[in-house]
């Protein structure tokens, strides 16, 4: 009983702590980008500090990744260890590729304000490339989401089947998880066979869905925190 609840206090804060951090690159910063004239090598430039800083709460919030996951496998691996496994493996997939993307995001930064000089390649060229570059890392953060949402499959599944957890909780984080992936379909499928109005309907509702995956913060802090005797988890699921 005390190594579950010290598991899901250990994956209940950390979990907390990403989802403080994490909003900040994938939405504030992009908001900033957007609101002022969009993206451009000068923008990039101007907004240089902040680009790092973004980058620095990505990786940030992937090394978090790292621990919440070991800690939920640690606490699940005696309900079910072929579900654990799945989902250990389908969350530490999407780190690397995060870590990854990053370059391109350093690289479009390097370019917009001139560390980076290629020879033979004109300054207009230049910051041509430092959006694309911009664009590519967005992208990247779009494809490492798949496996943001895939992972919760089995994360849902697992809390299901546990007798320490509610159920609902279950349901909540599989709906985030397909969130998460009809997002980045709608994003990343041949936007020729969707009109714009569709696509945008498809991708907030998407967002929406992605919300399912807050419940389980509360769900492992209550579990983590609270006293709660053994008898009261067995009527969890009664």
């Amino acid at each position: 009983m005390d190594q579950i609840k010290a598991h899901a206090r250990q994956a209940g804060v950390l979990y907390l702590a990403l989802a403080i951090i994490a909003p900040f690159s994938l939405s504030y910063v992009p908001g900033v980008l957007s609101a002022a004239g969009g993206v451009s090598a000068a923008t990039i430039s101007e907004h240089q500090t902040l680009l790092q800083l973004s980058a620095a709460s990505e990786m940030v919030y992937q090394i978090l990744e790292i621990y919440i996951v070991l800690a939920l496998f640690a606490l699940f691996r005696g309900v079910d260890r072929r579900l654990s496994l799945q989902m250990l493996v389908l969350g530490l997939v999407p780190i690397p590729v995060v870590f990854l993307n990053e370059l391109t995001l350093f690289g479009s930064i390097m370019l917009a304000n001139g560390e980076l000089t290629p020879s033979g390649v004109s300054p207009p060229t230049q910051g041509v490339t430092a959006v694309l570059l911009y664009d590519l890392h967005q992208t990247g953060l779009l494809i490492a989401s798949i496996f943001w949402g895939l992972w919760l499959f089995p994360l849902g599944r697992l809390i299901r089947t546990c007798n320490f957890m509610p159920s609902l909780l279950g349901w909540s984080v599989i709906i985030g998880g397909l969130g998460y992936v009809f997002r980045a379909m709608a994003f990343l499928g041949p936007q020729s066979l969707f009109s714009a109005t569709a696509t945008q309907i498809a991708m907030s509702s998407a967002e929406i869905m992605i919300l399912g995956e807050v419940p389980v913060i509360a769900g492992l802090l209550w579990l983590g925190l609270r006293n709660i005797s053994s008898q009261q988890i067995a009527l969890l699921k009664d």
